[in-house]
C-alpha cells in the first residue's frame, strides 16, 4: 500500500509539473513584435513563443492576416505623397520585440527610430505631421519622397536627424527649403557611408556616397568616393 501511495505522489507531482511547463509554453513565452516595411509604409504584428531560459524557439513566428497601415502615422501613400512598390516579397525592417530574441538576431532592427518620428503627437493629440503636410504641402511633396528613399536604403540612423531638421525649419522662408533638405540628407548619406568605409562595407559605402553626391556634391564626398573605386 505504501509502496502505491508513493507511486500516486509521484504521478501527481509529475503532472503538476507537466501542467506548469505546457502553462508556461503556452501562456509564459508568447511574445509579440512589429515590423515596418519601406516599400509602402505599412506594418505587420508577429507572435512566437520563445524560452528565454533554453533559448528555444517554441513556435516560430506567426503574423497576423496582412500588413496594415498603423492609425497613429500619417497615411503618406493615400494622401499621394509617396509611391509604394509593389513586389511579391515585400521588405520587412523589424520596429520592436518584446521577447528580444528576433531583435537580437536581426540585422534590420532600426526601424524604429523612423516610426517613432512618424508617431510624433501634438499637444492637441493630433500627428504632427499630419498636421504639417495639411499646412506644407509643397514641402510636404518634396520632403517624403525622400524619406521614403532613405528607409530603402536603411538610412533608419540618419532619418531623425533630417525629421528634426524639417520640423525646425521656417516654414515662411519655402524657397529655401528643398536645397536645404537636399543638404542635409547628403549628409547624412555621407556620415553612414563613411562609417560603411571604416568597416570595410565598400557596396554599401558606394551607394550612400553616391547618393550624397546626388544630392550635394562635395569635395569631402568625391574624394571618398574615388578612393572607395581605386580599391
Amino acid at each position: 500500500m505504501g509502496k502505491f501511495k508513493y507511486l500516486i505522489i509521484i504521478a501527481a507531482v509529475g503532472v503538476a509539473v507537466l501542467g506548469c511547463l505546457m502553462l508556461y509554453l503556452t501562456f509564459g513565452c508568447t511574445y509579440s513584435g512589429t515590423e515596418f516595411s519601406p516599400d509602402d509604409f505599412s506594418v505587420r504584428y508577429f507572435s512566437y513563443k520563445y524560452d528565454r531560459f533554453t533559448g528555444w524557439v517554441v513556435e516560430d513566428r506567426t503574423f497576423n492576416s496582412g500588413s496594415t497601415y498603423s492609425m497613429s502615422m500619417p497615411d503618406l501613400v493615400g494622401d499621394k505623397y509617396i509611391k509604394p512598390i509593389f513586389k511579391k516579397e515585400k521588405t520587412w525592417h523589424l520596429i520592436e520585440d518584446n521577447g528580444s530574441y528576433f531583435h537580437e538576431h536581426s540585422t534590420d532592427s532600426d526601424a524604429r527610430f523612423l516610426v517613432e518620428f512618424l508617431e510624433l503627437y501634438d499637444e492637441n493629440y493630433e500627428n504632427k505631421w499630419t498636421v504639417w503636410n495639411s499646412e506644407n504641402p509643397k514641402l510636404a511633396k518634396i520632403l517624403w519622397p525622400l524619406i521614403a528613399e532613405m528607409a530603402r536604403d536603411n538610412m533608419y540612423l540618419a532619418v531623425g536627424d533630417v525629421l528634426t531638421f524639417v520640423l525646425n525649419f521656417d516654414v515662411t522662408k519655402p524657397e529655401n527649403f528643398k536645397a536645404d533638405l537636399h543638404r542635409k540628407v547628403a549628409k547624412a548619406y555621407l556620415k553612414l557611408g563613411q562609417i560603411d568605409f571604416e568597416n570595410d562595407q565598400l557596396e554599401t559605402a558606394k551607394l550612400r556616397i553616391s547618393k550624397s553626391i546626388k544630392y550635394d556634391s562635395t569635395d569631402e564626398a568625391e574624394s571618398l568616393l574615388s578612393r572607395i573605386h581605386a580599391l
